[in-house]
């Protein structure tokens, strides 16, 4: 009797990556710009006045509305942006120095060779 191959089992690639990633270090949140700001309040708005409209098609339509909005409008959103980034800089000062940049791989470069 001839043996019948069987498929080996492979972990998934999704449950090894799951395996390997080390936890997440705790963090500020990174401040949001004026306009993510913008899409933030508008997307709700838009979604009950266009609900059959696709998440891709009201993206581009906040960005028309966003390029047309005059400086005094969008003013209120950049203020926002300029707090959120205060409160992140405050944070990042409070975290001290566990919240490092990554170093670039040209850094990481063995000068004994």
């Amino acid at each position: 009797m001839g043996k019948t191959a069987t498929p080996s089992k492979k972990p998934n690639s999704s449950t090894i990556s799951k395996a390997i990633k080390k936890p997440r270090r705790l963090r500020p949140k990174r401040p949001l710009t004026g306009y993510f700001w913008y899409l933030k309040e508008r997307r709700s708005g838009l979604a009950r006045e266009r609900p059959e409209m696709k998440n891709k098609d009201m993206i581009r339509k906040m960005a028309e509305e966003w390029k047309a909005l005059n400086k005094e409008k969008q003013k209120a959103f950049l203020q926002k942006a300029e707090e959120d980034k205060k409160r992140y800089e405050q944070e990042l000062k409070i975290m001290g120095g566990k919240c490092k940049k990554r170093k670039d791989s040209s850094d990481s470069v063995d000068s004994t060779k």
